[in-house]
């Protein structure tokens, strides 16, 4: 059983529940998410899958009366990957915040004013630091109160979010299908936020999911030559690019899936 479909001119969005919705048929504007600055105008189905925030979004030109059936197919190539695509999302800000405070650990020095790092760095973590920490490190003593060192307390950061990135990405690798039997990608699926359809540089949930796939198991013998042939199906991933995730030499990569 898969997430409800919601006709929004019909019925009412489920309140904290995962879902797909849409708004019947329409005349939309749609920004072309592989050609920037290219634009066209749509009649037919737009579609969203929501999971407590924006998760992904998909379209197709349809007549009036094949507005529903188009809606349901476009769920349906979604279905398979819609709980990955959430855990993704989930990862995603994580992942982002734990590279900006390793960059800005590369630069911090000496104490601080606590009252400065509060808000920029999570005030549980703040007080939990200053709690359990000493706050000395040779050549920078604390001689104030209300300081706090400042390089010692992003360590903290750091360890707290590299813990919860790591939860992210079990969680992530325990949603992705099974090798063995691959779904097709939802190559008409885009990476959806709070923006409007016209929004450009879209990420592919097809090309995203293949990244994540040919990270996680590429090594892995038994599953790595469908694997690397479903990656570069439809037009999707760059022989190159997947040389370079996966680390496999290009001879390899064109022995398992010659080029056409």
């Amino acid at each position: 059983m898969g997430l409800p479909l919601i006709n929004v001119r019909v019925d009412a969005r489920p309140e904290g529940d995962a879902h797909y919705w849409y708004e019947g048929y329409q005349v939309f504007h749609v920004a072309n998410p592989r050609e920037r600055n290219s634009e066209f105008v749509m009649k037919g189905v737009m579609i969203r899958l929501w999971d407590g925030g924006p998760i992904g979004i998909a379209w197709a030109e349809c007549a009036w009366d094949e507005a529903a059936a188009t809606a349901i197919q476009l769920a349906n190539e979604m279905r398979p990957w819609a709980a990955s695509a959430s855990a993704i999302k989930r990862e995603r800000p994580l992942a982002s915040r734990l590279a900006e405070v390793r960059k800005e650990l590369d630069s911090a020095d000496g104490p601080i004013d606590e009252g400065s790092v509060r808000g920029t760095v999570p005030d549980d973590v703040v007080d939990a630091y200053i709690a359990t920490s000493t706050q000395y490190r040779p050549g920078y003593p604390i001689t104030r109160p209300h300081e706090v060192d400042f390089h010692g307390l992003l360590q903290a950061e750091c360890r707290r979010l590299d813990e919860q990135v790591e939860e992210a990405r079990r969680s992530v690798d325990a949603t992705l299908p099974d090798m063995s039997a691959l779904p097709a990608k939802p190559s008409r699926w885009w990476m959806d936020w709070d923006a409007p359809s016209h929004t450009w540089d879209r990420e592919n949930w097809g090309d995203t999911l293949a990244r994540r796939l040919a990270k996680t198991w590429a090594r892995v013998s038994h599953s790595r030559d469908p694997l690397f042939r479903w990656c570069l199906s439809d037009d999707g991933m760059e022989r190159a690019e997947l040389h370079r995730i996966t680390g496999v030499a290009r001879s390899t990569i064109d022995r398992i899936a010659p080029p056409r």
